[in-house]
């Protein structure tokens, strides 16, 4: 005999329950969810607030590209990148990478990890660097285009 499941809404520690929904929502609204979250976490591993990092490429005195991430729980995040197109495959991007990389090991990190859309064309690069795959998601634009998300890491630094 199958097994009645009874409806969350019946039980009545919940019957005055409504779910509000905010779209767009300010960041004192998101700061509600996060702030508890945080807190939480911090009893069970101990604070955890990465530092912020970020290396910048320049040709004289013009900005040509960047990386940032963050050292945090043992890991670099690396969280963008960017190599103004005519100084790309020009050592411009690994030299960034290995800057960024030896910031985390004089902090005592030898993990990183990022993840890098199928349009942007960085997955030959980081895995030529010695990161690996080790997820990837199906993406789709607004406008319906279907790409892939890859997550890499690279644990020796």
């Amino acid at each position: 005999m199958p097994t009645k499941i009874t409806s969350i809404w019946s039980t009545a520690i919940l019957k005055n329950l409504h779910i509000k929904i905010e779209k767009n929502p300010e960041e004192t609204i998101l700061q509600t969810i996060q702030s508890p979250l945080r807190s939480y976490n911090e009893v069970k591993i101990g604070a955890y607030s990465g530092e912020k990092v970020a290396v910048f490429a320049y040709d004289k005195e013009k900005w040509i590209g960047g990386m940032a991430g963050r050292l945090q729980l043992g890991w670099l995040f690396i969280e963008s990148a960017w190599v103004d197109e005519p100084y790309r495959y020009k050592k411009v991007g690994s030299a960034l990478l290995s800057k960024l990389e030896e910031i985390a090991c004089e902090h005592g990190i030898h993990r990183a990890r990022l993840n890098t859309a199928s349009f942007q064309d960085g997955l030959s690069f980081y895995k030529s660097h010695g990161y690996r795959v080790f997820a990837e998601i199906e993406i789709t634009t607004a406008a319906g285009e279907e790409y892939r998300d890859y997550f890499l890491r690279k644990d020796a630094l």
